[in-house]
């Protein structure tokens, strides 16, 4: 019997080698990590119990007891879970986040939503729905940040979802590191690290992580995309490399957004009702991508909100500026009047959701994001603020100094008294006072700044 011919080193099966276990997070990586979070003297750490936000509260408490390197002193760090009360057994869940963050020395709050839930966008709603309950309780507990356990793996979803959308670079940008929702900084430590190793760290620690039925329903978007994972890790579509992308999209979001808001505070004006005037040739002077943002972010001024329209509504909007006709048009809670040389914009009426809020002496507020109201202690008595109702009359104008050529429409857009539900007085920055009685009543109004006047930081 001939004797098998002996092979080559390069036809040999090599035998197969065993991964090497995720290296473990040292001292040195917890304070970059957390490098954000260093200056809250208190976090609030955003805990469903799945194993991404497990391990970010073990990883923040290893930060914490190490003495937060890179912090002036360690934080108080508190832990939420949001209980959106969609399936059976979460509020087990919750129970089992708080037993684990009490093992870990943490204090720990359950969040219910326990609101009407949609019959469509429920995952939109909820996510809503649950930045809403963890600012509220951040700011019950004097927390000045919270921290959420999105990851590298979260990020390349997000990309690819926007990328399906054909979403431009604020999209395509995905989750920044630090942003804010609801009015509070909103921090994602763990954006570059990667799932499998966060698993990996709760293996080696043998703490417990819950696992969440949606995640495996095909009738979301972000569950269908990760069940293609392998065959995008095939392409080269790793997930570590599409957040790499999105890093690079996020710095140039940001170099263009400095130079349209350097752009905007050389052209616009806002007046003390918050109404914005930019000349159109100007504006036009400018390449399309910088006008684009230019009106996005008058917008967001004007209409006292953060959530901009959509990326082909304002590029209408901007076609049309550039068309030279004059027009009205509304677009993201604000009205768009474009006379032959100039564009002005200020808040839509009708849109704004506010309700009547009682404002005691001494004390102070905001109205519609647009304007910040304060009370002198010497007042003569409290006030009730809300929105200007009708029947309008030319006495309820005149209760404020108002800029010239002030739009009609635009002033049913401004703060007033009540008396009864009634608007008795513009509470508009200026001299407000009780039509017909002359009685001062203490109360100062002022324009919230339009963001473009902000000092500029580099990312």
């Amino acid at each position: 019997m001939p004797a098998e011919p002996e092979l080559r080193p390069s036809e040999r099966t090599p035998a197969p080698r065993k991964r090497p276990d995720p290296p473990r997070f040292g001292e040195a990586e917890l304070a970059a990590i957390f490098s954000d979070l260093a200056p809250h003297r208190h976090i609030l750490l955003a805990v469903s119990g799945g194993p991404d936000s497990t391990a970010l509260m073990a990883l923040a408490r290893d930060w914490q007891s190490a003495g937060a390197p890179g912090a002036v002193e360690p934080p108080a760090l508190s832990v939420a879970t949001v209980d959106h009360g969609l399936r059976a057994g979460s509020a087990e869940e919750a129970a089992a986040v708080a037993a684990l963050a009490a093992r870990l020395g943490l204090s720990h709050a359950t969040l219910r939503w326990d609101e009407t839930k949609p019959s469509t966008g429920l995952q939109a709603a909820a996510r809503t729905a649950r930045y809403r309950l963890l600012a509220a309780h951040a700011r019950t507990v004097g927390a000045t940040a919270i921290a959420t356990a999105h990851t590298c793996d979260d990020q390349a979803e997000t990309l690819l979802m926007r990328l399906a959308r054909g979403s431009g670079i604020d999209g395509l940008a995905a989750m920044s590191v630090v942003s804010s929702r609801e009015g509070i900084l909103l921090v994602r430590p763990l954006l570059t690290i990667p799932k499998a190793r966060l698993v990996a760290e709760l293996a080696v620690r043998n703490l417990p992580a819950i696992a969440d039925p949606s995640n495996e329903r095909t009738e979301f978007e972000r569950v269908r995309i990760r069940r293609e994972q392998d065959a995008l890790e095939r392409l080269g579509l790793s997930a570590r490399a599409l957040g790499e992308s999105a890093r690079r999209i996020g710095r140039a979001r940001h170099a263009l957004e400095r130079i349209a808001g350097e752009a905007l505070r050389a052209i616009a004006e806002a007046d003390s009702l918050g109404i914005v005037r930019i000349d159109r040739a100007a504006l036009g002077a400018h390449p399309g991508e910088i006008r684009l943002r230019m009106l996005a972010s008058i917008l967001a001024h004007a209409g006292g909100t953060a959530t901009l329209p959509e990326l082909r509504a304002l590029e209408a909007l901007e076609a049309l500026i550039a068309s030279g006709a004059s027009f009205r048009r509304t677009l993201g809670g604000c009205m768009v009047l474009a006379r032959s040389r100039a564009l002005l914009v200020h808040r839509e009426p009708g849109r704004m959701a506010v309700v009547p809020t009682r404002l005691e002496r001494g004390a102070s507020m905001e109205f519609d994001a647009r304007f910040r109201l304060s009370l002198s202690p010497d007042a003569p008595a409290a006030l009730t603020i809300g929105p200007t109702t009708t029947p309008w009359s030319p006495a309820l104008a005149a209760s404020a100094v108002l800029p010239k050529g002030t739009p009609a429409l635009a002033l049913r857009t401004l703060p007033a008294v009540l008396d009864g539900g009634r608007a008795i007085a513009m509470a508009a920055p200026g001299s407000t006072a009780r039509p017909g009685v002359g009685e001062a009543l203490g109360l100062t109004v002022v324009a919230i700044a339009p963001p473009w006047l902000e000092t500029a930081t580099d990312a």
